[in-house]
């Protein structure tokens, strides 16, 4: 299946938590992706599970929101993201199959690699 424009793909659920005043605290999120067919990515992540919200103000017309801006490529089956952050830039590597995104995530500037899976949801 091809990729899907002007929707939402959404990561796992991710978990990360940091020491702050005398205890652990933990925050979970989510990753998300839209692709437009003139070439355009935009990212952000979010900690709310309501996805139509999400969908409504996470566009590239919105210029309130929050969120980064990059491109992507396609040869196939095969993606390539390149987006831009605030430290460097965020670099998808992977493959579309069926509703899914299946992609190796690398930002060089603070040593991050991940595998990541984004699944098409509204």
């Amino acid at each position: 299946m091809a990729l899907q424009y002007n929707k939402l793909y959404q990561s796992l659920k991710k978990v990360s938590g940091e020491w702050h005043a005398g205890h652990f605290e933990w925050y979970f999120y989510w990753d998300f992706l839209k692709f437009y067919e003139n070439g355009i990515v935009i990212s952000c992540n979010n900690n709310k599970d309501d996805l139509n919200d999400i969908n409504d103000w996470f566009n590239v017309e919105n210029e309130k929101a929050f969120f980064n801006k990059g491109t992507y490529l396609i040869k196939g089956n095969s993606i390539e993201i390149n987006i831009s952050v605030a430290v460097g830039s965020i670099k998808y590597y992977g493959e579309i199959s069926n509703n899914y995104l299946i992609v190796s995530t690398i930002n060089e500037s603070v040593g991050y690699k991940n595998i990541d899976f984004f699944e098409l949801t509204v």
